[in-house]
């Protein structure tokens, strides 16, 4: 989680997508972020429901709206992090099974479907503020 989340920091703090983040204190993300990619590891294990997922990211929208960060750009940040999080665990992937590249697929819909769900909350929590 902490390699994921480093080199998440440092795509927003760069990404022209994500300029509004620059301002953010690292420390104050880092938390988000990990309780994000705890959220996607629980939601895999189908330890979390759509209720969870909904509350908190209806409240990261509307944080992050008071905080004057614009809409595409907090989904560009949910993006990203998806992107780190594949991106990672694809370098960790040995492909010498059928079944293996199978997994991955899977874990690629699923990952694509949480953040999805995670977008389209922030955005209607951000809509609500």
């Amino acid at each position: 989680s902490k390699k994921i989340i480093d080199l998440w920091l440092n795509d927003i703090a760069t990404n022209p997508s994500t300029k509004s983040y620059r301002q953010c204190d690292r420390k104050e993300l880092l938390g988000p972020a990990m309780f994000i990619i705890g959220q996607f590891e629980a939601w895999l294990k189908g330890m979390k429901g759509e209720a969870e997922l909904k509350n908190f990211y209806t409240r990261l929208g509307s944080q992050r709206k008071k905080e004057g960060i614009p809409a595409e750009e907090l989904v560009s940040s949910l993006s990203l992090l998806k992107k780190h999080i594949w991106m990672f665990t694809y370098s960790f992937g040995v492909w010498e099974k059928a079944v293996d590249i199978y997994r991955m697929f899977e874990l690629g819909e699923r990952l694509v479907y949480f953040f999805d769900k995670a977008s389209y909350y922030t955005v209607m929590g951000y809509n609500q503020t």
